[in-house]
């Protein structure tokens, strides 16, 4: 259904080889072995990408190593992230709650690295935007009552969205609300 992202298989990363080498979880590459934590640290890298988009208008990736695959340069990446340095500069344009939990879910060590089930549950995601996202998507099913008083504090919540999401995402939801609704 609409907002809900499904993954095909659980060796997911595994197939990320042909769109972008920089998707792929350090584990993969060394032991050429992909599980669920490489699945994480790959949710986590398409997260990134999202965000830097979002936030610098720049298409970058975490572990930049171009369009090839390219073993060497990619282990290269892997252990400079290893700095701090590497990760506050990679860091720097996020909020402190996104941040947060890249730097949980990017960590070149899998047994290190915080499993799906608890970095969804990372504050991050209790964000007003993304829970205004969330119920709008599910605006058609809730009670009357209840969409009223999402109505009252939904305009000092849209202020905070950019004006592209807005009008490609938001007023397209409402929309299509208020066309299915009998207005009399």
């Amino acid at each position: 259904s609409k907002g809900t992202c499904k993954i095909p298989n659980i060796d997911f990363s595994a197939f990320l080889f042909a769109p972008h080498v920089g998707f792929t979880a350090p584990e993969v590459f060394k032991e050429n072995k992909a599980t669920p934590m490489s699945d994480c640290y790959s949710i986590g890298c398409t997260l990134y990408h999202l965000l830097q988009i979002n936030n610098t208008g720049k298409n970058s990736y975490f572990i930049n190593v171009g369009d090839q695959y390219d073993k060497a340069s990619y282990l290269d990446e892997i252990q400079k992230q290893k700095s701090s340095e590497y990760v506050e500069a990679k860091f720097d344009k996020f909020t402190p709650r996104s941040k947060d939990l890249l730097e949980k879910i990017l960590v070149t060590d899998q047994t290190e690295r915080v499993p799906l089930q608890e970095a969804c549950k990372h504050p991050w995601f209790d964000d007003p935007r993304i829970l205004t996202l969330d119920y709008l998507e599910h605006f058609k099913e809730k009670e009357l009552q209840d969409k009223i008083e999402f109505l009252k504090r939904f305009r000092q919540v849209l202020k905070r969205f950019d004006s592209k999401i807005t009008l490609k995402r938001i007023l397209p939801l409402l929309a299509s609300y208020l066309n299915s609704e009998k207005l009399s």
